[in-house]
């Protein structure tokens, strides 16, 4: 494991925010699924292969109730995160250098596991420690989230690998290892036959994978442990430590594929009734590359059809925006942080949508929201509406449009007098453009005025005060047009939820 570290100690490998990860996230699921997770609010959180706390730092800042604990083998990176540690004044959190053949039963129980990352890239022995990880340390009630590459995708971006290692073996590498990588596959596609199916595959997975930053191809695709496996494998072995299968970390897989009718039928007949056979076939399918598994107690009875019925537990926000309704009554929303656009005439989701429109970045119980939107739904209606109010939710939230919460972010219930930002935001924009949000999301700030103006935003400066520091900026527009500018930037950085309570 030594090769590892010093593979990490040598070539930083670049962390941050994994939505998917987050213990209030991984509760929703759970839920969804009819357990009864640990509260996000007080839980203790363990990260595997925790890098420099990219990940794991900002969940501890946005939850000072939770514990986190993670643990990293290579030395340098626990040194970064031990220092944004400090420099956020974090006491609920502990980054350690260890190695995971290291950590036994008495490490600690915790609610929430995450191995984000690591699962493919080490030998098969401390596979099967993650695993035993998981069962020994993971609360009665907990959720242990495991990522890693699938078959049969995985399969082609072996044989990549199989390419690189023979180039390199012959002594013929230039400049870095990613570039060497590059330049061989490169030649390989050349020679090729132009319209063979061998190319095209070859073409796509380059792509993919190579097409990125010189510390993310060293990492994912040369490192010197690389595994995939299929999900029904992977199910298997999880049994074989007394966890079972519990989801997807991703709100989509509670939907059907999109797919006809007549496929579908042939796929269910194929999988008989058997739920993760049928997700398997659906891999087979549709060649996915990765999986972000959760996985829980054997012993926890789960209820997977009854997710709808589940949703008046938890809290919904969303970042959609409504434009002005049309002649025959449509709205189209639109999602500020993307191109996402939607248009409905249903008079029930107009109401919801333009509810959470006032409060987001907040969240509010889905129970309430839905009194308030029924409220002239005749009595006879409305079970069935809430049922088609929660479905709409759900395929909402698997394109991010809807977000599901079972506890309430310590976000600003607007932009105050004297606004405050995060002080891990008004760190992390100091050091580059890529900010955490309280909603654990990654924002890239590519306008320097936006970066100046985040890293004031100390609760000591108002609008006033904050057009007179960035004059400099400003220079040639009045200070009527510079508060203007500011009310701007300030709402923007309050909906992308980086202005704390």
């Amino acid at each position: 494991m030594s090769s590892i570290a010093e593979a990490y100690d040598r070539v930083p490998y670049p962390t941050a925010a994994f939505p998917q990860t987050h213990p209030d996230r991984l509760a929703v699921i759970a839920i969804l699924h009819g357990m009864h997770p640990p509260d996000a609010e007080h839980c203790r959180v363990l990260e595997l292969g925790c890098g420099d706390g990219g990940n794991l730092i900002p969940m501890a800042y946005g939850l000072p109730s939770c514990t986190f604990v993670g643990v990293e083998l290579a030395p340098k990176p626990v040194e970064a995160a031990e220092e944004r540690i400090r420099r956020t004044r974090l006491t609920n959190i502990r980054v350690q250098q260890l190695d995971l053949m290291e950590v036994g039963g008495d490490f600690g129980e915790f609610d929430y596991i995450i191995a984000h990352g690591v699962y493919a890239w080490v030998p098969e022995p401390v596979q099967e420690k993650i695993m035993s990880i998981c069962q020994a340390n993971l609360a009665a009630n907990g959720v242990a989230f495991v990522s890693y590459n699938t078959n049969p995708a995985g399969h082609v971006r072996q044989a990549l690998r199989e390419i690189v290692h023979f180039h390199e073996s012959r002594g013929s590498r230039q400049g870095s290892r990613a570039d060497g990588a590059r330049l061989a596959i490169g030649a390989i596609l050349q020679a090729a036959e132009p319209d063979s199916a061998w190319k095209a595959l070859l073409e796509r997975e380059f792509k993919q994978h190579y097409d990125r930053d010189d510390s993310f191809v060293y990492h994912d695709d040369l490192s010197d442990w690389f595994s995939t496996v299929s999900l029904s494998a992977f199910a298997r072995r999880a049994a074989g430590h007394d966890l079972q299968y519990l989801g997807e970390a991703e709100l989509a897989d509670f939907l059907e594929p999109d797919l006809s009718a007549e496929t579908l039928a042939a796929l269910k007949a194929l999988s008989k009734d058997d739920a993760l056979a049928f997700k398997q076939y659906l891999d087979f399918a549709q060649y996915r590359r990765f999986r972000r598994t959760l996985l829980c107690h054997a012993k926890i009875p789960l209820a997977r059809e009854n997710a709808l019925e589940q949703i008046t537990r938890l809290l919904v926000a969303s970042p959609l925006r409504s434009d002005a309704k049309q002649v025959d009554g449509t709205v189209e929303f639109s999602d500020f942080r993307s191109p996402a656009r939607i248009k409905t005439n249903n008079r029930v989701m107009i109401a919801a949508l333009r509810r959470l429109e006032k409060i987001w970045p907040r969240a509010e119980k889905f129970a309430e929201l839905e009194t308030a939107v029924l409220g002239q739904t005749p009595e006879g209606l409305r079970s069935e509406v809430s049922r088609e109010l929660a479905k709409a939710f759900v395929e909402l939230g698997a394109n991010n449009l809807v977000e599901f919460r079972t506890c309430h972010l310590p976000l600003a219930e607007g932009v105050a007098e004297k606004p405050t930002a995060s002080l891990l935001g008004r760190l992390m924009v100091a050091e580059s453009g890529l900010v955490t949000t309280l909603l654990h999301a990654n924002v890239k700030l590519e306008d320097a005025e936006a970066r100046r103006l985040l890293a004031l935003l100390d609760g000591t400066h108002d609008r006033q005060a904050l057009a007179d520091s960035l004059s400099g900026e400003y220079a040639k527009v009045t200070n009527e047009e510079r508060l203007q500018r500011i009310e701007g930037y300030l709402e923007s950085v309050y909906r992308m939820g980086l202005l704390i309570s």
